[in-house]
């Protein structure tokens, strides 16, 4: 009788579990391959020299995509701005900022975010290098020919750490946008995502994973409320598919008085111990830390003023449309 029920709540189990996922597609397996092998080149660990003394860590960077919501049917291209900043933690004065139109011709798919933003955001990297190239030559010139002009303005500084809107190792494969942003790059980058990545084996501290090995987010929810009560408080994650157990990324309350966590994950050469200490360290009043606070609304921004102006000009091609119709029926009429 007993093995009878156990076999009946077996059955029941296997009907609540949600389907397996579909199997990727030649392109997302082509994706997932080349995951693999950037992640080869990842480093988990502090090399940079300000990782000892995190308030040496001057220039802070934030990286941030936003995209136009239009009724474009599926498959079509959206488009999208990206921003750059640079802060200066010295006053967290913005001390650089660019911003690059574009479009998102991949389509959203979980895990491969990297394959719809990285060309934007490595693009936005060149041209800070352009830039600060510029700026130096113009110095050198005018050192050259001094003459009563001011000075031209130094060259915009290199970050010391690159804060990324998305996952690092918190993902399936091991490399999210952060980490893959930061093996190209080959510089000291930190994930920071406003929504947990679940496994499909996923574990927290203190919790299980749910039915079929996939997280009960009830009780993670939960979890977060008991556990994340003041500044600096964090939950660990783990990812339990590998049978390793290991951290992957953290749930951390940056405020005191702001709800909800942000998820902090390693990006590229940096410990998570130092990722979290960047992000507690440039979340000043807000959830979102600075650098990527600004970014946000910077792209969001540049979004809004161009649809503002496609608007005004597309209403006055309208009028001038109207205006010759109104002149040429006049003319008809004289």
């Amino acid at each position: 009788m007993n093995s009878q029920n156990e076999e009946q709540k077996q059955q029941q189990k296997a009907k609540e579990l949600p389907p397996p996922p579909p199997p990727l597609s030649e392109v997302d397996q082509e994706r997932a391959r080349l995951q693999e092998e950037l992640k080869r080149r990842l480093i988990v660990k502090d090399t940079a020299p300000w990782a000892d003394d995190i308030s040496s860590c001057r220039y802070m960077a934030g990286l941030d995509v936003s995209y136009e919501k239009d009724d474009s049917p599926p498959g079509s291209a959206t488009r999208c701005a990206a921003a750059l900043v640079i802060l200066d933690t010295e006053d967290w004065s913005l001390v650089y900022q660019d911003v690059l139109f574009g479009e998102a011709r991949a389509q959203y798919a979980a895990g491969f975010l990297a394959f719809r933003e990285i060309d934007l955001l490595l693009a936005l990297v060149e041209r800070l290098k352009a830039a600060a190239a510029a700026a130096q030559s113009q110095r050198e010139s005018s050192k050259s020919s001094p003459n009563s002009s001011p000075p031209p303005p130094p060259p915009p500084p290199t970050p010391d750490v690159w804060l990324i809107d998305g996952n690092g190792v918190m993902h399936p494969r091991g490399l999210g946008l952060a980490s893959h942003f930061g093996v190209l790059v080959d510089q000291p980058t930190v994930g920071v995502s406003k929504n947990p990545y679940f496994f499909d084996d996923s574990h927290f501290e203190g919790g299980e994973g749910g039915r079929g090995g996939r997280v009960d987010r009830v009780a993670f929810k939960q979890q977060l409320a008991r556990r994340l009560l003041k500044r600096g408080d964090c939950l660990p994650i783990t990812n339990g598919a590998d049978g390793s157990s290991t951290v992957v990324g953290v749930a951390l309350k940056v405020q005191d008085a702001v709800a909800g966590p942000v998820y902090v994950s390693v990006g590229h050469r940096v410990s998570l111990e130092t990722a979290i200490a960047v992000v507690l360290r440039c979340s000043r009043r807000y959830k979102n830390p600075e650098p990527l606070r600004q970014a946000d609304m910077i792209s969001r921004q540049a979004l809004r003023k161009r649809k503002e102006k496609e608007e005004k000009e597309e209403k006055e091609e309208l009028m001038r449309m109207n205006k010759n119709v109104t002149d040429l029926k006049a003319l008809r009429l004289s």
